[in-house]
């Protein structure tokens, strides 16, 4: 068989020896090898088909996000590779084990006006945990493409000092870029399905020891945890439990427990009294935070914060943190805090009113969503409001449905496609996607789905501001701004939706009250339109 229908049946059977599940891939000429040998490799690998490279990243992200496992994302070369990049700083900024394969032309032809070419080299490198530049097919055998893939997978799901991450394989191809006519297909057969190496990040580091060091005393300290990233959430939830410490967890951070959680503490934490009286001795930040800016002020004045998190979720915005550790420590030789420092936030917590329960806003869709979906079911949600309204609406109840979000970069792009991708690898339950009318237009070419590929079972619930809701809470929002605010920031229109995605195959309904609303969250799949404007 020519070489590189070899090395593309190598590295097919490399990924799925080495644990990956599923690929996700854009159509394109060069990457044709690769393409064919995983379309015939169906029973080892689940394959994903998206029209253009943005979508299948983030679609490879959602499965990725969802799975806790390395997904491949393939692409043809040139310009192609580089709508891969959003997806992939997400991926770093985040955590996501993520393979990003991009299909090249030979090295001989980089920077001779080559068709379809463009330096693709190290092209994430800022964003990436490695990247290897491969050499063309004929100058090696089928065990150096399953070496270059447990490599990439291995590095992919991170080490005891760097969290799991995208990885990059800028893999040539030389011509014939096809299967010779008379190749059959029984290399399948011989694809060994192995699984995942077990990755232990860190060592087991003693509170106590952190605290002589901070010269905090182990006598009853009052603490708080700050979480966003669901890796350190059970040993989050533990250490509190143990210490009698309040949680402030994020929508996604798995860590919003009834016993131990706050859910309200943006809003006690912008009460510069409550603030006073709750200074505690240390902070313990899990992951990024400071969804809400009351968050960040009372961390970046802190007596004492540690930071947890491999590279790069070992946040520390304000240097501030006096230690940065690998994972949550253990508590030995701490005593935990007097029972009234956790029970005076709960307290303040259950006193805080619910807003705006009975109208038909942007934060009751959000409650509504959330408190219909079981806890099989998942819930995606968009940065920008949607986030900060579920970070606020998000009730501490044991049969909570699992929360998503893209939280390393905090972009609204790619939303739908990462949501996608999760429900293509939740089939357990439900999912949904709380999601700002400007994302949902930002991303709508991820409604395309082509035919012959299984459509996520996704209801996409569009918060419709007609036009960007969240700058009016920020500086830009600001009176003196308004001859200008529309224009640059509101971004308004009046695009219909409905018809929108009704005319990409997905059902469509316009709702204006929480009791419609609740009649079309019955059905599912579908997109649903709440009209907020004249609200």
């Amino acid at each position: 068989m020519n070489p590189s229908t070899r090395q593309a049946r190598a590295v097919v059977s490399a990924l799925a020896k080495h644990g990956v599940r599923h690929v996700v891939i854009a159509p394109g000429s060069r990457n044709g090898a690769l393409s064919i040998a995983l379309a015939q490799a169906k029973d080892a690998i689940d394959l994903h088909v998206r029209i253009d490279e943005r979508s299948a990243a983030f679609t490879a992200l959602g499965i990725a996000k969802r799975t806790n496992r390395p997904v491949a994302v393939v692409c043809t070369s040139g310009t192609a590779a580089t709508h891969f990049g959003a997806a992939v700083f997400e991926a770093h900024e985040a955590g996501v084990p993520l393979i990003v394969i991009t299909t090249d032309r030979p090295p001989s032809v980089r920077g001779r006006g080559a068709n379809q070419t463009i330096m693709q080299v190290d092209m994430f490198d800022a964003a990436t945990r490695d990247a290897w530049d491969l050499p063309v097919a004929a100058d090696h055998d089928d065990l150096y493409w399953e070496l270059a893939v447990a490599g990439a997978v291995s590095v992919s799901l991170g080490d005891e000092f760097a969290a799991s991450g995208p990885v990059h394989l800028n893999m040539p191809f030389a011509e014939p870029i096809v299967p010779d006519v008379e190749d059959d297909e029984s290399w399948v057969s011989r694809i060994e399905i192995g699984d995942l190496p077990l990755v232990e990040p860190g060592e087991d580091i003693e509170l106590a020891l952190l605290l002589e060091d901070m010269k905090i005393s182990h006598e009853r300290p009052r603490g708080v945890i700050v979480i966003s990233d669901p890796n350190s959430a059970q040993s989050a939830i533990n250490l509190a439990k143990f210490l009698r410490w309040p949680v402030l967890a994020e929508p996604g951070s798995m860590a919003r427990n009834a016993e131990v959680g706050i859910q309200h503490y943006a809003r006690l934490l912008a009460d510069s009294d409550f603030v006073a009286a709750h200074q505690p001795d240390l902070i313990i930040t899990a992951g990024r935070f400071g969804l809400a800016r009351s968050v960040n002020g009372f961390v970046q004045n802190a007596n004492g914060h540690i930071a947890v998190g491999r590279y790069p979720l070992d946040a520390d915005p304000f240097e501030t943190a006096a230690h940065h550790i690998a994972k949550m420590p253990l508590p030995l030789g701490v005593q935990p805090a007097d029972e009234s420092w956790l029970n005076s936030w709960k307290s303040a917590d259950a006193d805080i009113d619910e807003l705006d329960t009975d109208d038909f806003v942007s934060r009751n869709v959000v409650r509504t969503v959330l408190e219909l979906a079981g806890p099989r079911d998942l819930v995606w949600i968009a940065a920008s409001m949607a986030v900060r309204y579920a970070d606020d609406v998000a009730t501490l109840r044991p049969d909570a449905p699992m929360m998503l979000v893209n939280r390393g970069t905090n972009g609204i792009d790619g939303l739908i496609a990462s949501a996608g991708g999760a429900a293509l690898a939740h089939p357990q339950g439900r999912t949904f996607l709380i999601i700002g009318d400007v994302a949902f237009l930002h991303d709508l070419s991820s409604l395309a789905i082509p035919i012959l590929e299984k459509k996520p079972p996704l209801t996409i619930v569009v918060l419709n501001n007609r036009g960007g809701a969240i700058f009016k809470t920020l500086e830009q929002g600001d009176p003196r701004f308004e001859n200008v605010f529309d224009r640059v920031y509101g971004t308004h229109h009046d695009f219909d939706i409905t018809a929108t995605a009704a005319a990409l195959g997905y059902p469509a309904k316009n709702v204006d009250s929480i009791a419609d609303l609740k009649k079309e969250l019955d059905q599912h799949p579908r997109v649903i339109v709440a009209s907020l404007y004249n609200n």
